[in-house]
């Protein structure tokens, strides 16, 4: 019973010192309308311990948990958008982003496991998925 409880006091204190946050933030010029994305991550049994980093460009932006999501504005034009974790790395096609548009990504690691594409998801699938999940700031 000692070591049980010696072994989760350990796993507290680790995965304590982890948090989700904003990273950077990107300068934008068109403060008005600029395009923004959100990223989630589903709760999953396996693999929701793992911090997953996003990145817009190659720059570390965000970093989050399984049922956690980020939302960011970035500035507008052709971005390559990725998430890494521990034992992935999952890359969006690169596009050009237009102001007063919001684009959806899901993480979750079941979804692009496969292929390393991070999937782009409609308004309706990701408002359904975020709903009860933390938005990290």
């Amino acid at each position: 019973m000692k070591r049980i409880l010696v072994l989760l006091s350990l796993l507290m204190i680790i995965f304590g010192c982890a948090n989700s946050r904003i990273l950077y933030n990107h300068p934008i010029d068109n403060k008005e309308n600029p395009p923004k994305i959100v990223v989630y991550r589903n709760f999953m049994f396996m693999g929701s311990a793992l911090l997953t980093q996003l990145n817009i460009d190659g720059i570390p932006t965000a970093e989050f948990f399984g049922n956690e999501f980020a939302e960011l504005s970035i500035p507008p034009g052709s971005h390559t958008i990725s998430t890494t974790n521990a034992v992935n790395v999952s890359i969006a096609n690169r596009k050009a982003y237009q102001s007063g548009t919001t684009y959806f990504f899901d993480a979750t690691y079941e979804r692009r496991e496969e292929t390393g594409i991070l999937p782009e998801v409609t308004e309706e699938v990701a408002k359904k998925a975020i709903k009860n999940m933390k938005r990290i700031e």
